[in-house]
């Protein structure tokens, strides 16, 4: 039986304000997810921008907008995957994205929005069980996993809320950037 781990952000600039913030209450779940954003699209010198918006992510996009069988839809990827040797942290996270999109019926936008939601819940993975029960993070196990849920439907909201989810790569890609950019705006900030 293997173990799987997920290994703490590093501690370079980019993810300083997220350990300033995260799990914390006196920041609010928008503040925190706008954090978590900017660090991940910044960190490895803004590979997640390009990772999400290559092309064989817009194909699973169609993928999700044809396929009603969840099945179906993650072996038509997998041959997508093995045909391209495209495998990776992304591509898990697509396929998982896949699968639970086309299980509710959600369609190309359901599948970008849930994209979203399945990144930034790996990065709370990394970071918000260090934060339980500390002196200013989160209380609980309970309270950790309401803040993930939190962050969750505000990075599926702010996704749904820009247009263009297509299975075109180059629309795909653009969409991609629309949302990076705004998951990344700072609430309440000009």
């Amino acid at each position: 039986m293997g173990t799987s781990s997920n290994p703490r952000s590093p501690n370079t600039p980019p993810w300083r304000p997220v350990r300033a913030v995260l799990g914390s209450s006196d920041w609010p779940a928008e503040r925190q997810s706008s954090e978590i954003w900017s660090a991940a699209s910044s960190d490895r010198g803004g590979q997640l921008w390009d990772e999400l918006g290559k092309p064989i992510i817009a194909a699973a996009c169609e993928i999700a907008g044809s396929t009603r069988a969840p099945l179906q839809a993650t072996q038509s990827f997998d041959q997508l995957l093995e045909e391209n040797d495209a495998y990776g942290l992304v591509t898990d996270i697509t396929r998982r994205a896949l699968a639970r999109s086309v299980a509710a019926g959600t369609g190309q936008t359901g599948f970008a929005s849930e994209l979203f939601s399945e990144t930034v819940s790996y990065y709370l993975s990394r970071d918000l069980p260090s934060y339980v029960g500390s002196r200013d993070g989160v209380g609980s196990t309970s309270e950790a996993i309401d803040l993930k849920k939190q962050i969750r439907s505000i990075t599926r909201r702010i996704a749904l809320d820009q247009p263009g989810a297509s299975a075109e790569p180059s629309a795909w890609k653009s969409y991609v950037d629309r949302v990076i950019r705004a998951l990344r705006e700072v609430p309440g900030r000009p």
